[in-house]
């Protein structure tokens, strides 16, 4: 059985295995399993110096610092002084603090928002992070995110804006707008003479590059058709159902991260510890979207790298699209550096990734994309 968590250490290769290793352990790490304390307090013993420098970048790419500062401070059973890599864990512990007071910020304005969309009868999804924060996972506090995420109805659009622009919150301008003009996609409210904000991103559909819309059918209206009501914070809502859930949180990470977003990963961890989620109207959705190549490479790597921690059916044969691009793409993809993946990066994975498409319709598309992204990539070279 592949072990993905927990390589071979040996040699010089010691202090590379265990930085590779800690991100993927935190994909699934059960706070209080005594398996899961002793591998993670084995792992932070063997690092020197270079690797916590390393570690921390690849955390905070991951957007796992907070996640790995409480693990470490479970795995040392909360004492303190046990913790091998204090530098790192002090680090962790002040992003840790950080995302706690900028939650609390966009908790407030949130509950905010969605009490003035109840009130005047307006209707909305809650989306990525304040939604799982609140939902989904376990521990909230493990669950960093940095705006508030809200999917509403195309035609609701002037109510909503209104109730934004009356709370204080004004337009701002973007490289990519996912909003029918004269409407902006980002929203902001400055505070405390300009020293704190609070950002909104309002969706009528899914945020993802323009072709993606010619290369899929997705189709928004059905979300909402099988959305159901639900309530956050006590506030009415509507949420999505389980299974469109993990479609459109594999989307986000397949198509807006290319895979190298581990927190995506935990998402989907969270997502099916919480709920019931049933595969095959998962593979329905996606084959009716025309979106199956890339739910499939996703759940595909969350098997490969959770398959000791969580308990899926196997996916039905038929979500595996069967053309050569996605065969060559999948053969490729290795879940054990997915911590260091770089998805801007223009290699042949990335140049892959962009010719997936269920349909030989949706290959074309793509392969008539590939200049646009290339050119994308060498204009924004540096640019996350």
């Amino acid at each position: 059985m592949k072990n993905y968590f927990f390589p071979k250490i040996s040699g010089r290769n010691r202090d590379d295995q265990a930085v590779l290793s800690i991100p993927l352990l935190l994909c699934s790490y059960t706070f209080g399993n005594e398996g899961d304390r002793a591998i993670l307090m084995e792992r932070t013993r063997s690092l020197t110096s270079s690797g916590e420098k390393r570690l921390s970048s690849i955390l905070e790419t991951h957007r796992l610092k907070p996640l790995f500062y409480a693990a470490c401070l479970d795995a040392a059973e909360r004492d303190r002084e046990k913790v091998h890599c204090p530098d790192l864990f002090r680090d962790c512990e002040m992003d840790w603090r950080g995302h706690l007071f900028s939650t609390t910020l966009l908790d407030h304005h949130l509950e905010l928002i969605l009490s003035l969309f109840a009130q005047s009868n307006l209707q909305v999804i809650p989306l990525k992070g304040p939604y799982l924060s609140w939902e989904v996972y376990g521990k909230r506090d493990i669950r960093p995110y940095r705006d508030i995420d809200l999917l509403v109805r195309e035609d609701e659009l002037p109510q909503v804006i209104s109730l934004l622009r009356e709370t204080g919150f004004k337009p701002t301008t973007s490289v990519d707008s996912f909003i029918p003009l004269p409407y902006s996609t980002h929203y902001t409210k400055v505070l405390e003479g300009e020293r704190l904000k609070v950002d909104v991103d309002l969706h009528v559909s899914i945020h993802w590059p323009r072709d993606y819309f010619r290369k899929t059918r997705f189709r928004v209206e059905e979300i909402w058709r099988h959305s159901s009501p639900s309530t956050l914070k006590g506030i009415a809502i509507q949420a999505m159902s389980p299974e469109h859930l993990v479609i459109y949180t594999a989307l986000d990470l397949a198509i807006n991260h290319r895979f190298a977003r581990l927190i995506n990963f935990r998402d989907l961890y969270e997502i099916f510890r919480r709920f019931q989620v049933n595969l095959e109207e998962v593979c329905y959705w996606s084959r009716l979207w025309e979106v199956r190549s890339y739910v499939y490479l996703a759940l595909h790597l969350l098997g490969e790298l959770l398959e000791e921690k969580l308990s899926l059916p196997p996916l039905p044969e038929y979500i595996r699209p069967q053309y050569l691009t996605l065969r060559l793409l999948e053969g490729l993809l290795d879940p054990r550096k997915l911590p260091i993946c770089r998805p801007r990066m223009i290699n042949l994975s990335n140049l892959l990734f962009l010719l997936l498409g269920d349909s030989p319709r949706a290959r074309f598309v793509g392969a008539g994309y590939l200049p646009y992204h290339l050119w994308r990539r060498i204009r924004f070279r540096g640019v996350r």
